[in-house]
């Protein structure tokens, strides 16, 4: 393995860890708002390293060529689903800007002006990071990184479970807050 494999892929495991970490970390929060600075925190290191493994892609991968992404999106849309679709790298473009602006909003607006933004707002962007993170996971690819994907939706599924189930017992006004 190169050094451009190494931290194309390295970069991507991290910010995967950290992203699905960091949706527990929200969703728990309902019950323990104590976690949500260490949410955010977790939540921007694997903002930090998915930037870092599109980096890296497009300085290994792509030579910095939009043309080049395109073309890779493309074959691999057609591997999957048959069809060369290259417009595909269009919504990796779209979740690379919100998960900055979503870290980003959260690190100017703090904890109580993350928490109180529109629940409409933060549910287009959390559900939309997921549906690519899922295709980027479960759909695109395969084996190991496929499995432990899964397991993790399985895990927050639970933890969503778990929360919803309790957060009115245990804090009524997280009632009122989106995770």
């Amino acid at each position: 393995m190169n050094i451009g494999e190494i931290l194309t892929s390295w970069t991507i495991w991290i910010a995967l860890a950290a992203y699905f970490a960091g949706l527990a970390g929200l969703l728990l929060s309902r019950l323990q708002p104590n976690l949500q600075t260490v949410t955010r925190w977790v939540w921007t290191v694997g903002c930090v390293f998915y930037l870092g493994h599109v980096i890296s892609a497009f300085q290994f991968y792509h030579e910095w060529s939009h043309q080049a992404a395109v073309f890779e999106t493309a074959r691999q849309t057609k591997e999957v689903v048959g069809e060369a679709v290259g417009s595909g790298i269009y919504m990796t473009y779209l979740f690379t800007l919100l998960w900055v602006l979503d870290a980003g909003w959260w690190w100017l607006n703090g904890n109580t002006g993350y928490f109180r933004r529109s629940k409409k707002i933060s549910l287009s962007i959390h559900f939309f990071l997921f549906f690519i993170v899922f295709n980027g996971t479960i759909v695109f690819e395969g084996g190991l990184l496929r499995l432990l994907s899964a397991l993790a939706i399985i895990g927050l599924v639970v933890v969503w479970g778990y929360t919803y189930k309790y957060r009115n017992a245990f804090h009524p006004a997280a009632r009122s807050s989106f995770t």
